[in-house]
């Protein structure tokens, strides 16, 4: 099956942009993927997004941003349960 076709959420949280948090990993690689959480999520939904346009093949990924959560996984999971189980 094409997981691009697949209901798939990304959620992060606008504030999880601290380049220096605990955990964050850097590299020549990474980086590359945007140098904080919040980057690296816009550049993993994009590039999933820009593989099914390539594959002509069907996306229904969403991507939700949360305003003003930082890297809070009660936030995120609560936003992320409102999606998945509405």
């Amino acid at each position: 099956s094409n997981l691009l076709a697949k209901e798939v959420y990304i959620v992060i949280g606008e504030a999880d942009n601290d380049e220096n948090s605990a955990g964050l990993r850097h590299n020549s690689i990474v980086d590359k993927q945007g140098l904080n959480r919040y980057d690296r999520a816009q550049h993993f939904y994009a590039e999933a997004q820009s593989l099914a346009l390539a594959e002509s093949t069907s996306f229904n990924w969403q991507y939700k941003s949360l305003p003003g959560v930082a890297h809070d996984y009660q936030a995120t999971s609560a936003a992320a349960a409102l999606l998945l189980y509405r």
